[in-house]
């Protein structure tokens, strides 16, 4: 398929998705707001297809950019496009600002949106980012829909009382929690700065500090994550394997397949320990998807095994010699993979696709990648551990062997 057709699809869906976003929020405003009444579709829905919107608008606005300069290109030399072709791109650069300005920009009482109506469709893309679509009037009205609807859910149904008494509970506790959290954090953040506007240097020193505060936040987080699978996989030998399999995997086909994978990498460990995709288990790789699911994926309705499958793994893996590890630089979540095309065909431990998980942040995502690298001891300087290290892994293969 050719990129053009590719855009056009993506603008085609950035239509439909922008105008049941805008039928939503007019029924929405008719039932005054209030998430009790019936109506279709939900403030969730609503919330969901806003942030499809603007995953849409992040994704084609550089490719956009891309082939309507080639469109536009002069020199005969490195023309690649006919007359006809350039006026389709044309076209489709016209559509996608229209639908921007038409419904996402142009609304009642949104004057703040006039200098953006005015804009032409090149400064329009140049000043799309991920900031400045948090300014358009539908995006902006349907986040303060989603966080008012959280707040009043929290609040109505005791959210705080609750007590998770099984694993798909305990998933969904911590997911409307960290939603709660993050509803009041933006709401108190819009008052305040709504409140002292005029104290800038004050407001942004405050907003640093809460930055700091995060980072902080996660540091402690990574700190108590990286002791936790210490200390559960300190004792973790042959004989205690196939009893925590057995108890956390209930299916005996998922724990043979379990075993199955986890020995054919602990055989690759065995035989080439200096594989750089041996001794590096990014969480974001296919393969790794694939066998072990992914510790921040569950499936979005009735929730899956790849939750414990990953869990199972990660502690085998500390086991073995690995540690949790994080990159200096950011990376994109499995959800964005998939839109960018590179995870779209992933099928997780569960037997479902990835793009019907849902993703529960964890913290790092706004910092790092998360990872696994190997830590076995230096067979120059401590051959005598080596040895022992070599050895307990080479155990550890052979009861998972005996387990497929």
């Amino acid at each position: 398929m050719t990129e053009y057709k590719k855009l056009a699809m993506l603008v085609e869906k950035l239509k439909n998705d922008t105008d049941a976003l805008m039928q939503g929020l007019m029924r929405h405003s008719l039932q005054n707001e209030d998430p009790l009444m019936s109506g279709s579709p939900t403030i969730e829905e609503l919330h969901s297809i806003a942030m499809d919107i603007k995953h849409i608008i992040l994704q084609a606005t550089p490719r956009l950019k891309k082939i309507v300069s080639k469109a536009r290109e002069t020199d005969p030399d490195r023309q690649i496009y006919n007359e006809m072709m350039c006026k389709k791109i044309e076209q489709l650069l016209e559509t996608f600002c229209d639908v921007l300005v038409s419904r996402l920009i142009r609304q009642e009482n949104a004057g703040d949106s006039a200098s953006k109506i005015s804009e032409t469709s090149e400064e329009m893309l140049q000043n799309l980012t991920d900031a400045s679509l948090e300014d358009y009037p539908a995006l902006a009205k349907v986040e303060v829909l989603y966080d008012k609807h959280m707040l009043r859910r929290a609040a109505a149904e005791a959210w705080s009382q609750r007590i998770a008494t099984d694993l798909s509970g305990l998933m969904k506790f911590e997911e409307e929690g960290r939603a709660v959290l993050i509803a009041r954090e933006k709401l108190t953040r819009a008052k305040f700065l709504e409140e002292k506007g005029n104290q800038k240097d004050c407001i942004l020193k405050l907003l640093k500090q809460k930055e700091v505060e995060k980072w902080e936040s996660e540091v402690a987080r990574r700190v108590l994550e990286h002791a936790g699978l210490h200390n559960l996989s300190k004792d973790l030998k042959k004989h205690s394997i196939p009893p925590l399999i057995s108890e956390m995997i209930s299916d005996p086909a998922l724990q043979k397949l379990f075993a199955a994978r986890m020995y054919r990498l602990t055989k690759d460990l065995l035989v080439t320990p200096e594989d750089e995709r041996i001794r590096y288990l990014r969480n974001n790789n296919q393969n790794l998807i694939e066998d072990f699911g992914h510790p921040c994926l569950s499936h979005r309705l009735c929730g899956c095994t790849c939750r414990v499958f990953n869990t199972v793994a990660e502690r085998i893996w500390y086991a073995l010699g690995y540690e949790v590890q994080y990159s200096a630089n950011k990376s994109f979540i499995p959800s964005i993979l998939v839109e960018k095309g590179i995870l779209h065909d992933t099928t997780l431990p569960c037997g479902r696709a990835l793009h019907e998980h849902q993703y529960i942040v964890m913290g790092f995502e706004d910092y790092s990648e998360r990872f696994f690298e190997l830590k076995e001891p230096d067979a120059t300087k401590k051959p005598d551990e080596w040895v022992l290290w070599y050895e307990h892994v080479r155990e550890i293969a052979d009861t998972l062997c005996s387990l497929v």
